[in-house]
């Protein structure tokens, strides 16, 4: 009876809505785009508002009223329509068809909100939300990038992936190996160095196609706490496995930072080799003449 009542409301709303969108003078999400399109690719920002509005009343797909919300994201900014903004916002981080669509979305509403002076404001929105409820996906998720990309207080940023993680767990979803390593990496730019190596040496053997990165990321993390004995023996398991996917994107690095454990721990010939092998790959001069440099202190070994 309760299903049946639920599934009358959703029906209700749905209904409301598209008659609301109706009543703004258009009969279907084709007609109320096109016009709203129109009307903001002209500048018209304050006048494609409702057009826009009623598309995506209208609009069928999360795809496209997705879509549609990160264009109305703009025009509320624009319009100095903050609570508004934030609403587009978390409507595409709630129902993204994929990842990057939300860490995108994301992205552009915090660079909005320093462009726009509600740094402040959306800080106290989002942890007022977690505060009063800590399984608030979405604050979780908008404060994790706050604090990585805003504030950088990458400590806070932990905290809120944690979060993310445990209610991942709460909530019986698949262990998130992304999550993982954005977690890993807040450590080491928080210098929980010991915590940053063992969470990659965690998730190394079940990550696919990033395996040898991740025992390549604890290596320079163990060096960093000043335990060469671990950073030696994470960065023989990477040199053992080569280079996975995820190195093959970041080439360069993947050799200058094998190179680096390798120097620091005495094994002159492993450092020589992945050195070489950073300069022929590196784009970049300065780069070359910085691994050129670190190359010559490695023969010296």
């Amino acid at each position: 009876m309760r299903h049946a009542f639920t599934i009358c409301l959703l029906l209700l709303t749905v209904v409301a809505s598209m008659a609301q969108a109706q009543e703004a003078g258009f009969s279907s999400y084709r007609e109320a785009m096109a016009k709203g399109a129109t009307l903001y690719n002209s500048g018209k920002l304050a006048e494609s508002r409702g057009p826009l509005e009623a598309a995506a009343k209208l609009a069928e797909s999360d795809s496209d009223k997705c879509r549609i919300h990160q264009t109305l994201m703009v025009v509320y900014a624009e319009g100095s329509d903050f609570p508004k903004m934030y609403e587009s916002a978390e409507f595409v981080v709630e129902h993204a068809p994929y990842p990057s669509m939300a860490s995108l979305t994301c992205r552009s509403l915090l660079g909005t909100v320093q462009k726009k002076g509600q740094v402040e404001a959306a800080r106290k929105r989002y942890e007022d939300r977690v505060r009063k409820n800590d399984k608030d996906r979405t604050a979780l998720y908008i404060m994790s990038n706050y604090h990585g990309l805003l504030d950088r207080d990458y400590a806070q940023q932990c905290k809120y992936f944690q979060g993310l993680i445990h209610l991942n767990k709460a909530e019986g979803i698949d262990f998130d190996f992304a999550l993982a390593g954005q977690l890993a990496f807040a450590y080491r730019l928080s210098h929980q160095y010991v915590e940053s190596a063992e969470l990659f040496e965690k998730i190394a053997p079940m990550h696919k196609d990033e395996t040898a990165w991740d025992y390549k990321e604890a290596a320079g993390a163990w060096l960093k706490a000043g335990q060469k004995d671990k950073a030696l023996a994470a960065a023989k398991k990477a040199e053992e496995l080569g280079a996975d996917a995820r190195a093959e994107r970041s080439i360069d690095r993947w050799h200058a930072d094998l190179g680096e454990v390798f120097l620091a721990t005495g094994e002159g010939k492993l450092a020589v080799k992945h050195y070489e092998k950073a300069i022929e790959n590196a784009k970049a001069d300065y780069y070359k003449k910085k691994f050129a440099e670190e190359l010559e202190k490695a023969k010296k070994l």
